[in-house]
């Protein structure tokens, strides 16, 4: 018997940085309400860690042309220890990397 993962909750399509460069401000995605997607919002980077320590799963990725509730996904979102802070990082992301979610399409 196959086990099928549970989808992601938040799905992030482009960020935008504070005045530091390194930090997320805030990120635009969809939220999944049910078995469908929200429309386009805005989640600041507060938003992002409460619901990952609340055990939600978030992605970056794109939502498919003309394919609704389809995304083409880059990679899963967790916490990583940065210095003396915790940071956005996507699974995999080395522990030096320059910047929160970096290869995220910015704004």
């Amino acid at each position: 018997m196959r086990f099928r993962r549970r989808p992601f909750d938040i799905i992030l399509e482009a960020v935008h940085y504070g005045p530091d460069g390194r930090t997320i401000a805030w990120a635009r995605g969809y939220e999944r309400l049910f078995s469908h997607y929200t429309d386009r919002r805005i989640f600041t980077r507060q938003d992002l860690i409460r619901a990952l320590r609340q055990g939600k799963r978030i992605a970056v990725g794109q939502r498919r042309p003309l394919m609704g509730n389809q995304f083409a996904i880059q990679g899963e979102v967790v916490l990583a220890p940065h210095s003396s802070d915790l940071w956005l990082v996507t699974k995999g992301t080395p522990q030096d990397a320059p910047r929160e979610l970096a290869g995220v399409p910015h704004l």
